[in-house]
């Protein structure tokens, strides 16, 4: 569950591909608790609780039909064939790294 200042905004699965929204009907109330619930979902993956994940739907729907795609977008996620994915950052080398000769 995704509660923000005491607002139930979302239920996740347990593998986090499922997603039910229970956001306010109204604007701007409902693009303001969709961006909590982005920035929360982005929060799993950024912590390093999680790899990546994957979210396949969203309200029993395919997730690229969602309404909080936008926010999803903005918190990093990319929609691909599957749904909405955020991956951790890998590491990068640093320009100044020497290889060990062989």
């Amino acid at each position: 569950m995704i509660v923000h200042a005491g607002a139930l905004l979302a239920w996740v699965g347990k593998n986090g591909s499922a997603i039910l929204t229970f956001l306010p009907s109204d604007e701007p109330e409902k693009s303001v608790a969709a961006s909590h619930l982005a920035r929360s979902l982005a929060s799993l993956v950024e912590s390093g609780e999680r790899r990546a994940l994957l979210i396949e739907t969203i309200d029993r729907k395919p997730a690229a039909e969602s309404p909080i795609g936008p926010a999803l977008e903005a918190a990093g996620f990319v929609l691909g064939a599957r749904g909405w994915m955020k991956r951790a950052k890998r590491f990068r080398v640093d320009d100044d790294f020497e290889e060990l000769p062989s």
